[in-house]
C-alpha cells in the first residue's frame, strides 16, 4: 500500500509512484484519492518523488503530500515526456529536464511488451536520473542494456508457440484493460482462448466485461490460494457477460487441458485474472 507497507522503513534516495487504480479497497480505501493518500505515504521529507501520470484527484493528493513534506515532485508527462517509436516497442524521450544523463531524442528498446510499459520505463528513467549522481557508472547505455534485457515473469510472458501461450497477472479492471489493449496490439492470432481465475474480493464482473468479449472460448478455474473465487460461481457471473456458455474447471491442470484441446496452432491461449493463477501456471509449466 505504501504508508503502512513494510518497505516503508527505508529512507530512499528517491520515492517512485507508478500508475494508480482502484484496487485493494479493503485496505486502501474506496476512492482514488484515498488510495493516493496511502501510496503517498512513501514520500519522505525533502526526498524527491517521481510519479506516473495520475487521475486528477490522485495527483492533487500526491502534490499536497509532496508540498507538505518539502519533496520535489517530478511527473511523467510534465518535466519528462516521451513517445513510442513507430513499429517497435521503443521508448523515445522527447523532453528531459537535464541533458547531462539522458538527452532528448534518446531512445530505449524495451524487452517488456505492452504500451503501459513505456510509461513504466519513463518513470524508471526519471527516478534513475535523480539518483545518477550517486552512481557514476550508471550511464544511458547501461540503462539501455537494462531495459533491453529485463525479464518480468507473469507480465505478458510467452511460454510457448503453436498455439501461443501467454500469462499475465492482470488482477483488476485497470490491468485487465491494459492486457486487453496488449492482446489487440501486440499479438497475431486467429482465436483467443481465455483461462480466467480471480480472487473473490475483486471487481470480477468489470474484469469479465473487459476481457470476455475478445475470447472465442472461456474457461474459468481457480488458483490454489485461499482467496480464490469458486469456478462454478464464476461461471454464473460470466453468464451475465459472455454471449456463449463458459466452461468451469475445478483446477488449473484441467483448465489447461481443455484450452489446449480447443486451440489450433494459430490461436492464442491467455491465462490471467490473478498473480496467484500465474504462479500456479509457472510452477505447473516447470
Amino acid at each position: 500500500g505504501g504508508r503502512l507497507d513494510s518497505t516503508n522503513v527505508v529512507t530512499p534516495l528517491v520515492s517512485v509512484i507508478s500508475s494508480l487504480s482502484i484496487d485493494h479497497t479493503k485496505f486502501l480505501g474506496d476512492t482514488i484519492e484515498q488510495i493516493a493518500y496511502e501510496k503517498g505515504g512513501i514520500i519522505k521529507p525533502t526526498v524527491p518523488v517521481v510519479s506516473a501520470s495520475q487521475p486528477p484527484a490522485a495527483m492533487a493528493k500526491l502534490q499536497a503530500i509532496a508540498h507538505e513534506r518539502g519533496s520535489a515532485l517530478t511527473v511523467i508527462g510534465g518535466e519528462w515526456q516521451y513517445k513510442k517509436a513507430e513499429d517497435s516497442q521503443t521508448l523515445c524521450i522527447t523532453k528531459a529536464p537535464s541533458a547531462s544523463f539522458i538527452e532528448e531524442d534518446d531512445c530505449f528498446p524495451l524487452a517488456l511488451r505492452g504500451a503501459h510499459q513505456l510509461e513504466n520505463a519513463a518513470v524508471a528513467l526519471a527516478a534513475l536520473a535523480l539518483v545518477q549522481p550517486h552512481f557514476p557508472r550508471l550511464t544511458a547505455d547501461a540503462v539501455r542494456a537494462g531495459f533491453g534485457n529485463v525479464v518480468w515473469n507473469g507480465r505478458l510472458q510467452q511460454l510457448q508457440s503453436n498455439p501461443t501461450l501467454i500469462t499475465d497477472g492482470a488482477h483488476n479492471a485497470d490491468s485487465a484493460q491494459k492486457l486487453a489493449d496488449a492482446l489487440r496490439d501486440e499479438f497475431d492470432y486467429d482465436n483467443l482462448h481465455l483461462v480466467f481465475a480471480v480472487s473473490g474480493d475483486k471487481n470480477i464482473v468489470e474484469m469479465m466485461e473487459i476481457l470476455f468479449p475478445m475470447a472465442a472460448s472461456i474457461i474459468v478455474t481457480r488458483s490454489t490460494h485461499p482467496r480464490a473465487a469458486v469456478p462454478s460461481e464464476l461461471a454464473m457471473q460470466a453468464s451475465q457477460v459472455a454471449q456463449y456458455p463458459v466452461t468451469a474447471a475445478e483446477n488449473l491442470e484441467d483448465a489447461m487441458a481443455m484450452a489446449m484441446k480447443k486451440a489450433s496452432v494459430n490461436d492464442l491461449i491467455c491465462v490471467t485474472g490473478s498473480l496467484f493463477i500465474v504462479g500456479d501456471l509457472l510452477n505447473l509449466w516447470d
